[in-house]
């Protein structure tokens, strides 16, 4: 069974292959060789792939369930609830690290033990992840030496340390410009934390780490030569949108100098302005032909699967008309004036309430890049907002609620698994989607051939 259409032709169908999914052995399997650690070993050599993933290759395998309550402290930040976001894949311990609610700072980190995976049609038939550490501040009192009071935007095990990336959420005063840490991956005995160091993209403007504070990947290593890099690390659509990509943004930059280097050079692969605006200006309606940008839009985080030329990320977009107000009920009013704020418009929008851009309906949506266009950004010869996708796709999973977005994003490349935090979908709890990735008989693409360019 695949997944049903969900948003105008502009958009390209992920294929879901339920029934197919329902067949498969569920849960992790035990006994498997240990995967090679990020960062761990020589890098293989050979030219790197040219093959791109398609809607066709990913295949929904099933779902599972976040503990409920709070952590063995008992305090409000040791909880789900209201979180799930910076999800990363641990390959160490075949685990997930993923944060707490969003009520308190500092964000708090939870590693959780991959239960049986599910495809289920009630939410109490699928089973519970159990903890392997629970709740703890893995910055240890540093997150707000960004210079502002901000969330984890990302986490990214490697070479048995945890990177980990802060951003802040309303800079209006242009001000972070420092993001990442080093930390460890023993809750019970964190060294001393390294950072927050600058990532620094050759960007000399107020507030740049808007654009690398966020989601991280790490890079196959049939690619790493090619990126000059191991590791990727981006940030898109979060408040004051000036001093952030416009669309899904992203830097190379090797993981290994945080913490030894202050700055630490990147290079920019992907990055969309105000001046550049390439998929869409904030203000754009998201049913318009070629919009794949707007103020509604978030980035929940990337993928790079190994053994393909495609760099994914994952998100939500509001593809109705724009909207920037208070919400009505009534949608007869969506877009006249709002008589308790002169100069608002009011807007229909029954998924996401309060004052903001709306853009109803929304979908979760698959951003896929090819990776040999990200190579010949890094090489000089294209512009990082010259690149766009070959492709994007809409998607939805069981339990889905209307407007909650894509909160993480982690990849098992052993298993070749992609794991989704979906916000809020267990109320208050995020649920953890998990999708195959068929990387074999991916068929192959010329170099260039396959994209669809805006504008060319």
């Amino acid at each position: 069974m695949k997944a049903r259409i969900l948003v105008p032709s502009v958009f390209v169908l992920v294929m879901v292959a339920l029934g197919a999914a329902a067949q498969r052995s569920p849960g992790v399997p035990t006994g498997r060789a240990q995967p090679r650690v990020p960062g761990d070993g020589p890098t293989p050599t050979g030219p790197p792939p040219a093959a791109i993933v398609n809607q066709d290759y990913l295949t929904y395998v099933g779902a599972f369930r976040l503990p409920g309550g709070s952590g063995p402290g008992g305090s409000d930040d040791e909880t789900f609830n209201g979180g799930g976001e910076a999800l990363a894949y641990n390959p160490a311990s075949l685990t997930l690290l993923l944060t707490g609610s969003r009520c308190c700072q500092p964000s708090k980190v939870a590693e959780i033990i991959i239960p049986e995976i599910r495809s289920a049609s009630r939410i109490n038939d699928l089973a519970t992840a159990s903890y392997r550490q629970t709740f703890v501040d893995v910055l240890r009192g540093k997150q707000d030496d960004v210079g502002c009071n901000g969330p984890l935007g990302g986490l990214l095990p490697w070479n048995g340390d945890l990177i980990a990336s802060v951003y802040c959420y309303y800079d209006a005063g242009y001000i972070q410009v420092r993001s990442h840490f080093r930390t460890g991956l023993n809750f019970s005995a964190l060294p001393a934390v390294q950072g927050p160091v600058e990532v620094a993209t050759g960007l000399d403007v107020g507030g740049r780490a808007g654009f690398v504070s966020g989601y991280m990947a790490a890079i196959p290593p049939e690619w790493q030569a090619e990126f000059g890099g191991p590791a990727l690390t981006g940030n898109c659509c979060v408040p004051i949108i000036s001093r952030t990509s416009w669309g899904p943004g992203i830097s190379v930059f090797n993981p290994a100098d945080v913490g030894l280097k202050n700055p630490v050079p990147a290079t920019t692969l992907i990055r969309y302005t105000a001046e550049a605006p390439t998929l869409g200006r904030c203000d754009a309606d998201g049913n318009a032909p070629g919009v794949l940008f707007n103020c509604t839009t978030s980035m929940g985080g990337v993928v790079f699967p190994r053994g393909s030329s495609s760099v994914l990320f994952f998100g939500s977009h509001g593809t109705g008309r724009h909207c920037y107000g208070n919400t009505t009920p009534d949608p007869a009013r969506h877009l006249t004036p709002d008589p308790a704020a002169p100069g608002d418009s009011l807007c229909y929008d029954p998924a996401r309430g309060g004052k903001g851009p709306h853009g109803y309906p929304y979908v979760h949506m698959i951003w896929a890049y090819n990776a040999r266009d990200l190579v010949a950004v890094k090489n000089g010869q294209r512009q990082p907002w010259q690149v766009v996708p070959y492709a994007t796709w809409s998607f939805e999973t069981p339990f889905s609620i209307p407007g909650h977005m894509v909160t993480g994003v982690a990849y098992d490349p052993a298993q070749q698994r992609i794991f989704l935090s979906m916000g809020e979908q267990d109320a208050p709890r995020p649920l953890i989607h998990v999708f195959d990735i068929q990387v074999t008989g991916l068929r192959a693409a010329e170099s260039h051939g396959a994209d669809r360019r805006l504008g060319s």
